[in-house]
C-alpha cells in the first residue's frame, strides 16, 4: 500500500470530478499533511468535489480535517464548528463561488456561548457531526451542543 487516500489535495482551486474510488482508507484527502499551512495562498479553499462514484472504503470517503476544520457533508448540506462564530449549516448545492454567507446559502446559526461556560459568553465551535437527525457540535468552552435542524417554516399570510 503506497497511500491510504486515492487523490491528496492541497492549496487552493481544483476541481475533483468522475472519478470511480474504491478500496483505499480514504478516497479524498484534503491538506492531511499535519499542522495547518500558515500561508493563506498555500490552504486548502475552493475545491469542488461532484460526481465522483466513491465505495468500499475504509474510513472517510472526504477527509475534511485539512480543510476549514472539522465539517460534515450530508448531500447538499455542509455542517460546521466556526469556532468563535458558533455552529452553522450551509447549502452547498448547484455551483458555489465565493463567500457562500454573502449568498445566502446559511441554513441555520446558533452561537454556542453559554453564561456558565468556561470562559462565559464566548462561543469556540470545534466542529460538527451528523447522526441521524442529530447534529452534535462540541464547543471546548461550554460543552456538547445537540442540536436538530427542522424545516423553515412558511410564514402565516
Amino acid at each position: 500500500l503506497t497511500s491510504y487516500y486515492a487523490i491528496k489535495v492541497y492549496g487552493p482551486g481544483h476541481v475533483i470530478a468522475h472519478n470511480a474510488i474504491a478500496y483505499f482508507h480514504d478516497a479524498i484527502g484534503i491538506s492531511t499533511y499535519g499542522t495547518p499551512e500558515g500561508d493563506p495562498e498555500r490552504q486548502a479553499s475552493s475545491i469542488d468535489i461532484y460526481n465522483n462514484d466513491l465505495h468500499m472504503l475504509n474510513d472517510d470517503f472526504v477527509e475534511t480535517d485539512g480543510g476549514v476544520h472539522n465539517v460534515w457533508v450530508v448531500g447538499d448540506t455542509l455542517y460546521l464548528g466556526n469556532y468563535q462564530g458558533g455552529a452553522r449549516v450551509l447549502d452547498i448545492s448547484g455551483e458555489l463561488k465565493g463567500d457562500l454567507l454573502r449568498q445566502g446559502r446559511e441554513m441555520s446559526w446558533i452561537l454556542t456561548a453559554d453564561s456558565t461556560g468556561f470562559r462565559p459568553h464566548t462561543p469556540f465551535a470545534w466542529g460538527a457531526v451528523v447522526r441521524e437527525d442529530n447534529i452534535f457540535v462540541p464547543d471546548i468552552n461550554s460543552g456538547l451542543w445537540i442540536l436538530r435542524l427542522e424545516p423553515k417554516q412558511q410564514p402565516v399570510p
